[in-house]
């Protein structure tokens, strides 16, 4: 490593360090609002549940952003809960197209993940059939 490229670690990590945290104390929300959800499907826990996956999105866009400018040895999480249980969310309330964007937009980050891509074609035949 460089003089620059030390100087851009040191000025970065603790960005990159703090957007991972943010966003993991937001993934743990987000399996607790799940739970949550699993015991009482009512709208409040439902629409809880959609706001923090929102929240969690962006601060994991964030993350990887920085991870990606750090240009670190990063290596994508297999589940990001967001997603995940965003998806969840929509087949559970049945919004068919609205899961497959969603999977979609998950799949563009979390490439070729084959739970997204089971989850896109299971909503493509509820769609139709």
């Amino acid at each position: 490593m460089n003089d620059k490229e030390l100087v851009k670690y040191a000025k970065m990590q603790p960005l990159v360090k703090s957007a991972g945290d943010r966003y993991f104390v937001k993934a743990d929300e987000i399996e607790e609002a799940w739970k949550l959800c699993k015991a009482d499907f009512s709208q409040k826990n439902r629409d809880k549940l959609w706001s923090l996956c929102q929240e969690g999105i962006f601060l994991f866009s964030k993350w990887v952003s920085l991870e990606k400018e750090l240009e670190s040895h990063f290596v994508m999480p297999r589940t990001v809960n967001c997603y995940k249980y965003g998806v969840m969310l929509l087949e559970k309330e049945e919004r068919w197209n609205e899961g497959i964007t969603f999977c979609e937009a998950a799949l563009k980050i979390l490439k070729g993940n084959e739970w997204y891509i089971k989850k896109m074609e299971k909503f493509s035949k509820k769609r139709i059939g």
